[in-house]
């Protein structure tokens, strides 16, 4: 029988301030027979924003560091005699975290306390909006929807995973509207890039976080990984027998089974998940080959379909209106397995997280190999805890006419700055492109830009900031463990358009271009390059006509900042640029030449 316990706590609608301290409202609840067993603290998160009406994406959860049986009372003249600082007086909990880990060995104990306090920030409401903003958000919004519509439909009468997933079909669909965006296309067709997929959920960032430490790996787990080698070197001529599913199981924490759809279709293998809508999700998907090869079928492309078969169908319905449907996928054929993470946004997003990984006993003498991939299999078992506690706690979207649907967005929504945890809400994507990391947000009601880089300058722009010729910097930072070099810019909103905008490709005006050229002059004198100068990337202001910068991810002290890898054409041909060359003065020039 499952444990369960009583959760007590307080909680303030806003993080306490000594300027909102009597504007805040406050109370108190108790959780009652919470069941403990593997719950995440996320799902306690969910559970406590859901009672009192506020919004779980926003809320923060805080454990008292001497915690007593008090009223919100007693915790308020603690926080007063503490200058109003939450974290003089508890721990912040993090939403992945165990809670039992949350609540301490003593938990017993702990729980006939008053442990936790929580801030809960109202669901929002939607603000009316100036006209004209209005029009052109609709018309972003109204592209996402029509995407993702099409998406299902054509999806819904296209072949089965086994039939896409052979070479012509597949190229086919690669070269249509409603592709798969895998990074593979057709050689005729549009591009099928994507944002890095640990954006979208947490819990593939924690699969790559820990595939990239070293913490040890449970002995158990080391002979279960030695064990599924020793099988999958065996010559394999049809599917894989019973005994290997079992390990598998056993290294995943993840009972595989076969469901089939009401269309009489299933993939190969899914883990299935209970949610509150009373129909299941799949965290997980496998396809299963006898060998590389066998029936001319890559098991990770049909895995990609697999994923979107098993999530159009009309019974999963709730679960889509509410989430993008994370999932990890896995091809395994003969002794080779990759693992990968799928996501649907206006198209299903789907990328390889490992190579294929060679789990054939070929050396002697080699114990690290049983090492080196036990390291992904462990990291998988504990992201698919996480994404079965966020499946297990997820709640429904009220559907608000022109807002932006959480599954367009990344699932990062807030940062902290100067100790300060800021909120924000994500409004639009500022490009129509499917690669778009630049979104118009919210933060308190006021309009501001984030954006996601993997390099950025925040010297340069501050530096141009302070010259008037940049947009105010409010943010820059990395991410974390689990996101590599990815990091998050957020920047003030700034009324206007770019010269692409007003101009398009038509001459500029000699002004503007004086006006272009004496802000680079200003930003080379501090020995600042811009490699990245276009006319999307410079703003007219509406309020005082001056040039703003807005791009800094190609910015920084000349040759000592590279160009990106797969650098597009435009730049190589304009600037005289190779790929991944040191970003020069030169190179800043030629592109003004061509601006």
């Amino acid at each position: 029988m499952a444990t369960t316990i009583d959760l007590h706590y307080v909680f303030y609608t806003a993080e306490p301030t000594r300027e909102n301290w009597n504007k805040i409202s406050r109370g108190h609840g108790c959780i009652e027979k919470f069941a403990l067993g593997d719950s995440r603290v996320a799902k306690l998160l969910s559970e406590v924003a859901r009672i009192n009406g506020a919004d779980p994406r926003h809320t923060e959860m805080w454990r008292l560091k001497e915690p007593k049986l008090s009223s919100p009372r007693q915790v308020s003249a603690l926080l007063v005699a503490n200058d109003h600082n939450i974290t003089r007086i508890a721990d912040e909990v993090v939403p992945a975290q165990l809670l039992a880990d949350a609540l301490g060995a003593n938990w017993a104990e702990a729980a006939k306390q008053t442990i936790f306090v929580f801030f809960l920030p109202p669901a929002p409401t939607p603000k009316v909006k100036d006209d004209e903003l209005a029009d052109e958000e609709d018309d972003v919004l109204a592209g996402l929807y029509k995407g993702f519509n099409s998406f299902l439909s054509a999806s819904a009468s296209g072949p089965t995973p086994s039939v896409a997933a052979k070479s012509t079909e597949y190229n086919k669909i690669q070269g249509s509207a409603t592709a798969i965006l895998d990074g593979r296309f057709c050689v005729d067709g549009s591009a099928t890039t994507a944002p890095p997929i640990e954006l979208y959920h947490p819990a593939f960032s924690q699969f790559i976080a820990a595939c990239n430490n070293s913490d040890p790996i449970p002995e158990e787990h080391l002979r279960l990984t030695s064990a599924l080698m020793r099988k999958l070197s065996a010559i394999a001529e049809s599917r894989r027998d019973e005994e290997t599913q079992n390990i598998i199981d056993q290294l995943l924490g993840a009972a595989l089974e076969t469901t089939p759809n009401q269309d009489e279709w299933s993939a190969d293998f899914c883990h299935l998940t209970a949610t509150p809508f009373n129909v299941s999700a799949a965290d997980l998907i496998v396809e299963v080959k006898a060998e590389l090869g066998t029936d001319n079928l890559d098991p990770s492309v049909q895995s990609s379909f697999s994923f979107t078969r098993f999530w159009i169908h009309d019974v999963r319905k709730p679960i889509r209106d509410a989430c993008c449907c994370p999932s990890f996928l896995i091809g395994l054929a003969g002794p080779w397995i990759i693992i990968l993470a799928a996501v649907i946004t206006s198209r299903p997003i789907v990328q390889r997280l490992t190579p294929y990984l060679w789990f054939g006993c070929s050396r002697a003498l080699d114990d690290q190999q049983v090492l080196n991939l036990a390291r992904p299999l462990y990291a998988l078992k504990s992201a698919l805890a996480n994404l079965k506690d966020y499946y297990s706690s997820l709640q429904p979207i009220p559907r608000i006419d022109n807002r932006l649907h959480s599954r367009f967005c990344p699932s990062i929504t807030q940062y902290r700055d100067r100790g300060k945890l800021i909120p924000f809400k994500y409004i639009r994507p500022l490009q129509r492109d499917a690669t778009c990391v630049t979104y118009r947000i919210e933060i308190d009601g006021e309009p501001a830009v984030v954006k996601f880089v993997q390099q950025y300058s925040k010297d340069a722009h501050e530096f141009m900031a302070k010259q008037g010729f940049a947009p105010e910097l409010r943010y820059y930072g990395l991410l974390g463990d689990g996101y590599g070099n990815l990091g998050m810019v957020v920047m003030a909103w700034v009324e206007g358009k770019t010269l692409y905008e007003v101009y398009g490709a038509g001459t500029l005006p000699e002004d503007v271009r004086t006006n272009v050229r004496e802000a680079l002059d200003i930003l080379n004198q501090s020995e600042f390059v811009f490699g990245d100068l276009r006319r999307p990337n410079i703003m007219v202001s509406d309020s005082d006509q001056s040039i703003k910068f807005i791009d800094f991810d190609w910015a920084g002290k000349s040759e000592e900042v590279r160009y990106p890898f797969h650098l597009s054409s435009f730049i190589r041909d304009a600037a005289g640029a190779k790929e991944y060359d040191y970003i020069t003065v030169a190179h800043q020039d030629a592109l003004f030449e061509r601006l």
